[in-house]
């Protein structure tokens, strides 16, 4: 019999959507399909192996919110005509998280057990809010990385509970703070490891895996009647968290339900049994259903060699060693990342330490070279300087072994060369003092009133002549012997002028010489001494 009226000739194929918390199955199905075969179908298309724990969840119009039984047949419970969906969800939370072998199982439970937490369902601490809340965080992004954490990277309205926010007169940037705080310390674990102990902190809640039923005791009072995992609890209407009393299943010896009436018989004889009455008789199937199913899955757990226990126990095993080799799989390989990078870094520093000590062994050759040069410069500065003073003491010499009345225009013909003009006016002058004038004979005999003249010439002639020898050879060496009287006082007189000019000219044009490349020089020795000074400063920088 079909509900509806619907009948086998309505369609051999019909289409249901069944969505997870992170994705969207179709399937078309065969009329005859029934709810434990089509979870088995997704089960299989997701990869979940641990399907005892799941059930298919609907809307249903005539009952409301309700788990597809596994035993009927779709189309006995949905309405044929109309496209449902179901959502894969955890029916039965596990006793330990641990229980759940596949990352998948687990993965679905976490994002189970996360939206019930911020949608308020179960009750959590604002502390351990925040702590939960930095598990989300590691498994979501990984590593904290302060280089490229960005303000506001933490959403904390996707992670915290909106009642937190109204207890705690706090800024969302107090909140990250906080979050960020717990998050750096989560540093090497892997999403599983991070939603392991994200579930292993929420199940020591109070209201973790409890399924919560509206009703009242026999007395009329309102209660809430709560399946466990590990049994039964009663609530009182006015407080929904903590539990009124608590029934393990090993204390329950059997329950059942008549009509509205659900009654929880218990093992001691002298404790009353326990009576539930639901606010409609179809709400008793659902929690019997419940209840039978968490009490399944107490016992398999507990059985010493079950079959479905060892299968289980073996592929947590298997799976925990596939771990295993996969992290040791990923430290080897990070390891020789990190040797890889730290070869090339070394290789790299190795280099740059090369290219640096051979830059400061050419710094150190060039401050040599230039040291050296500093000192060369020096030595051809204080030649110079010593050949300028020997040659200032020549001309010191010279001056004064002249007559005082001839001193004067020697001194005016050096100046005259030191202001770069000629001396040849000045000796002609001199010259012409000891020529007879134009038109007359030279005597040809000294008469006695030309023997002043021949005395005022002759000394100076002398000194002309001899002052060559003197001055343009060492200072030490004696002077040449006198000439005679005769040489003297002949008419060589006019014939001897000629002659200390041409002396007066080379010695002059020597000085202007040397003067001329000690400028130079000087002037070389400056530009040399700052450039090394330059030098000297960039080696020290």
């Amino acid at each position: 019999m079909f509900p509806f009226g619907c009948s086998k000739k309505v369609g051999k194929l019909f289409t249901v959507k069944v969505c997870s918390l992170e994705a969207e199955l179709e399937f078309n199905l065969k009329w005859n399909t029934t709810g434990k075969e089509l979870l088995a179908l997704v089960c299989q298309t997701i990869g979940i192996r641990d399907s005892g724990y799941f059930g298919l969840f609907h809307d249903d119009s005539n009952k409301g919110n309700a788990w597809l039984q596994p035993n009927k047949k779709i189309l006995q419970q949905i309405h044929p005509k109309q496209t449902h969906c179901f959502m894969l969800l955890l029916k039965f939370y596990p006793e330990d998280v641990s229980d759940l072998s596949q990352d998948a199982s687990l993965h679905l439970l976490f994002l189970q057990v996360r939206q019930l937490i911020l949608r308020g369902d179960i009750y959590c601490p604002a502390e351990v809010c925040v702590l939960l809340a930095s598990y989300d965080v590691q498994a979501k992004h990984g590593d904290y990385v302060s280089s490229t954490h960005k303000c506001g990277m933490i959403a904390c309205k996707d992670l915290l509970p909106s009642s937190v926010f109204h207890l705690f007169n706090m800024t969302p940037d107090m909140w990250e703070d906080r979050i960020k705080h717990w998050y750096s310390q989560h540093q090497g674990l892997s999403r599983r490891e991070a939603e392991l102990e994200y579930l292993k902190l929420a199940q020591e809640l109070k209201m973790y895996g409890v399924t919560l039923y509206p009703g009242s005791n026999k007395d009329g009072a309102q209660i809430w009647l709560g399946a466990t995992p590990t049994g039964l609890n009663i609530y009182c209407a006015e407080n929904a968290v903590d539990p009124h009393l608590s029934f393990r299943w090993p204390e329950i010896k059997n329950f059942g339900f008549k009509n509205e009436k659900f009654t929880v018989e218990l093992v001691k004889k002298c404790s009353q049994n326990v009576v539930f009455v639901a606010q409609h008789v179809r709400m008793n199937g659902v929690i019997f259903d419940m209840c039978s199913g968490y009490h399944k899955l107490f016992l398999r757990r507990r059985e010493p060699n079950s079959r479905e226990g060892e299968r289980v126990k073996s592929h947590t095993r298997e799976e925990k060693c596939k771990r295993q080799v996969e992290q040791e799989k990923q430290l080897r390989e990070s390891a020789e990342k990190g040797k890889a990078i730290a070869e090339a870094k070394l290789l790299r520093r190795e280099e740059e330490l090369k290219l640096f000590n051979a830059g400061l062994h050419r710094y150190r050759e060039a401050f040599e070279l230039l040291s050296e040069k500093s000192r060369v410069v020096e030595e051809q500065a204080w030649l110079l300087t010593e050949s300028a003073t020997s040659y200032e003491q020549r001309v010191n010499r010279f001056s004064s072994t002249r007559p005082t009345d001839q001193l004067p225009s020697t001194m005016e013909n050096m100046a005259a060369v030191d202001q770069g003009g000629t001396s040849s006016g000045k000796f002609e002058f001199e010259r012409n003092q000891y020529l007879p004038p134009y038109g007359e004979e030279p005597p040809t005999k000294l008469g006695p009133t030309a023997e002043p003249s021949c005395i005022r010439i002759v000394p100076s002639h002398t000194m002309m002549c001899q002052a060559p020898k003197y001055c343009l050879t060492d200072p030490e060496a004696p002077p040449n012997p006198p000439q005679s009287t005769s040489d003297q006082l002949c008419p060589g007189v006019p014939s001897m002028v000629p002659s200390s000019d041409t002396f007066m000219n080379q010695l002059l044009a020597e000085i202007e010489k040397e003067k001329t490349e000690y400028l130079h020089k000087s002037r070389h020795l400056f530009q040399l001494c700052k450039d090394l000074s330059l030098k000297i400063d960039e080696l020290k920088n």
